[in-house]
């Protein structure tokens, strides 16, 4: 027999592990962007 609290809780770092890469993807590809605004605000 399995556990299904201990599957759910697998299963629910998961999905929040895959939200924290996608959300560092999103932020790393718009650095570049930050960058240059920060120099037009000079």
């Amino acid at each position: 027999m399995t556990d299904t609290g201990i599957s759910l809780g697998m299963d629910q770092s998961h999905n929040r592990g895959l939200l924290f890469v996608f959300v560092a993807g999103v932020l790393w590809s718009t650095i570049g962007l930050g960058i240059r605004l920060i120099g037009l605000a000079r």
